[in-house]
């Protein structure tokens, strides 16, 4: 406990320093400064980028840090990049930003992003250690890696912000941090715990702090593209009713549920404006409310750039004669049969295949008081009532 309360006090006093340009032995940026292409440089002091200010590093650039001369900052002995403005680290897998000591014997160099700072990076490899305070942003590409800690530690607190998404693929993972030693990245982005599911840029996404050879990568996976589903499609109703439509979801609604709007065409048909898919869930229902009339209409949902519409057939409903008509009129149905059939066969005897459409036409008779009886029996249980 004493270890981070006086981490806090620390932390605190350099703030003060760096706001108050109390800092004076370190290099203060308070405009742009670009350190170019393949430039070498050695550093031998804390660089404190303001609020104002900016440092752009390009590809090639190795940084090499000595103890630190200055004294100041978080840590008296390590160089430290103190940044409350913008930082970009913009190495190319072939052309890394490498940041690291100048000896075996000189303190690892940190990279601190502070609140306020945003600090943009990719390829960069870092023998040190990299922060990002709460209240900072650290913006990635996921198609590249940005940082890997060849030794140090990985603290995380600020917030992520994916950047260039439209070059991912679905179901694709993409490492954003990746500890070389076996070290476990300490905290997590804003909001995002471990294997939660955020969007960016339009589409969703999975973050895990336990990937890799080491179990310490941050990775980011790409889920598969959103899909919507209605049913049942088609929905059977009579008029002056209620029926329960289901939404589904091809992913899980993220955090805060997914909201799908609903609509209607066609014949009177009554539904919520939205229904809410709750946070990792994949379907939510919904109430259909026919009106009067009888006919066919359409409910759309919509989520996003997704649609999806279904069928809604609505029919007047149908008035069942009691039990005891119905077993009345299939008896007399039968018996019309029997003198129906027995007048055929009796006038084929000498027509030979000229009969043939009558017995076809008669088959399609029995076959429509089979299905009367069996309703009859179903519904009535045989009796007459």
């Amino acid at each position: 406990m004493a270890q981070y309360i006086s981490r806090f006090f620390l932390s605190l006093l350099a703030i003060v320093l760096l706001a108050a340009g109390a800092d004076a032995s370190a290099l203060t940026i308070f405009d742009s400064q670009i350190w170019s292409a393949n430039e070498a440089h050695t550093v031998g002091e804390d660089i404190a980028i303001t609020s104002a200010g900016s440092l752009t590093i390009e590809p090639g650039v190795s940084v090499a840090t000595t103890t630190d001369t200055s004294s100041s900052g978080y840590d008296l002995l390590a160089v430290e990049f103190l940044s409350q403005g913008q930082m970009t680290i913009s190495g190319q897998q072939d052309n890394p930003v490498i940041v690291g000591p100048l000896a075996l014997t000189d303190p690892k160099p940190i990279i601190r992003n502070m609140p306020g700072g945003v600090l943009s990076a990719s390829w960069l490899v870092i023998s040190g250690s990299l922060i990002l305070d709460s209240g900072s942003t650290f913006i990635v590409n996921p198609t590249q890696l940005a940082a890997k800690v060849q030794s140090g530690n990985v603290f995380l607190a600020g917030e992520l912000v994916l950047q260039g998404v439209s070059a991912t693929e679905p179901g694709a993972s993409y490492v954003l941090v990746s500890p070389q030693t076996g070290n476990p990245v300490s905290g997590t982005f804003a909001g995002l715990p471990e294997g939660a599911r955020f969007e960016a840029g339009g589409v969703y996404w999975l973050i895990t702090y336990q990937g890799g050879a080491y179990g310490t990568d941050v990775i980011v996976t790409r889920e598969g593209m959103q899909t919507l589903a209605l049913a049942p499609d088609p929905l059977n109703m009579p008029t002056n009713s209620a029926a329960e439509m289901t939404v589904s979801l091809g992913n899980p609604a993220a955090a805060g549920g997914e909201v799908v709007s609903l609509t209607v065409s066609g014949v009177q048909l009554t539904v919520p404006g939205i229904v809410t898919v709750p946070a990792g869930s994949t379907s939510a229902s919904f109430s259909v409310v026919s009106g009067s009339a009888a006919g066919s209409g359409t409910v759309t949902a919509t989520t996003g750039t997704i649609s999806k519409s279904a069928v809604v057939n609505i029919a007047a409903p149908t008035i069942q004669l009691p039990c005891g008509e119905r077993t009345k009129d299939a008896v007399n149905a039968a018996m019309s049969y029997a003198q129906e059939s027995r007048a055929v066969k009796r006038s084929c005897k000498t027509a030979g295949n000229a009969c043939d459409e009558a017995l076809a036409d008669l088959a399609v008779a029995f076959a429509i008081l089979s299905t009367a009886h069996v309703n009859v029996v179903t519904d009535c249980g045989g009796g007459g009532q």
